[in-house]
């Protein structure tokens, strides 16, 4: 029976290669030296019947002298061929010989280093599969250091989810969900560059909702919490108030409807984006501004959709617990301080 240990120890089966594989190596070179080795075959056959004609040619020569001119020389030629074989022969055998032996060292040195790599390539297959397996599973879709550099990647996503919404017409249309959590949504309106434009994908959302294709969620932190940050970010006292207000005075100019803006008296936990397929998520570290540090999106995954009582991966998770519970739960934003929002609108244009 096949010995398991030897198999293991042995996993690209260097026990089963045979003398006539290992020979395979620096083939090239054999080839070189055979191809030698038959020239020089041939030309000592051809000075042995070169010499044997000499010979029979000297027979019937008149002259004695010539005669025996011409059999030393033709013997001569008999004599050189004779000893071309006799040394090409034994030169091949040490020849053939020492090649063997680098062959094989050769062979030991490769199959050595192989074993090696071969086994820290299946360590970190080992660590790697597990990781790979989750990621799938639970739908992380991608990791980016910060959040503008996801935005450029998820914008491609909100600019086809928008062209999706536009193009839902009718009574059985489902209408798509885009969702926004932030502290004051600065990150995302202020980020334009390299094709992605955070105030004109708001303008276009608005529009959208405004045409019934679309239903828009933002929630902000309350104003009057926003200094509960402040000191973690090292800004000035007011600052995010200030900050807030001018943002959501910024969202109304761009035709953001009030209803579809709500307050939280809490900062939030991590920075989000979602739509009904994709979600972009960005925690708040505790002594710096989220948007300039890591960030991950994450997809609905199929196991999610036909568990809908489960939470099966992370989109889920966060669609539950981070988007629809603190909808239901957070503060409308009253019409007078709507209204209010005019002095923060002087010089702001779309």
């Amino acid at each position: 029976m096949p010995d398991d240990d030897a198999n293991a120890e042995d996993p690209i089966g260097a026990q089963s290669i045979t003398p006539r594989q290992r020979a395979s190596v620096g083939s090239d070179d054999k080839y070189q030296h055979r191809l030698r080795l038959k020239y020089l075959f041939i030309l000592a056959a051809v000075f042995i019947l070169l010499g044997i004609a000499v010979i029979i040619i000297a027979q019937p020569v008149d002259s004695k002298n010539l005669s025996q001119l011409l059999e030393s020389l033709g013997l001569s030629f008999v004599a050189f061929g004779v000893t071309a074989i006799i040394f090409t022969y034994f030169t091949n055998q040490l020849f053939e010989g020492q090649v063997a032996k680098g062959i094989d060292d050769h062979m030991d040195k490769i199959l050595e280093q192989t074993r090696e790599q071969l086994a820290e390539v299946t360590m970190r297959f080992d660590h790697f599969v597990p990781l790979f397996s989750n990621c799938r599973t639970l739908g992380l879709e991608n990791v980016y250091l910060t959040r503008q550099e996801a935005l450029r990647d998820y914008s491609r996503h909100l600019n086809a989810a928008l062209e999706v919404a536009h193009s839902a017409t009718g009574a059985g249309a489902v209408k798509p969900v885009l969702w926004f959590v932030s502290s004051s949504m600065k990150g995302f309106i202020e980020t334009s560059e390299k094709g992605f434009d955070g105030k004109l994908l708001l303008k276009r959302a608005a529009y959208l909702v405004g045409e019934g294709q679309l239903t828009l969620r933002v929630l902000m932190t309350d104003p009057n919490h926003g200094n509960d940050r402040a000191a973690q970010e090292g800004r000035n006292k007011g600052d995010i108030p200030n900050e807030i207000r001018a943002n959501l005075a910024i969202l109304k100019v761009l035709e953001v409807r009030r209803e579809d803006v709500r307050f939280v008296r809490r900062t939030p936990t991590v920075f989000a984006i979602a739509t009904d397929e994709l979600m972009l998520l960005n925690p708040y570290p505790y002594r710096a501004e989220a948007f300039r540090c890591f960030t991950i999106t994450v997809r609905k995954t199929p196991s999610a959709e036909a568990n809908p009582t489960t939470y099966r991966d992370i989109y889920d998770q966060y669609w539950q617990h981070h988007l629809i519970e603190p909808w239901n739960h957070a503060d409308e934003i009253t019409a007078t301080y709507w209204d209010d929002l005019g002095r923060y609108e002087a010089g702001l244009t779309t």
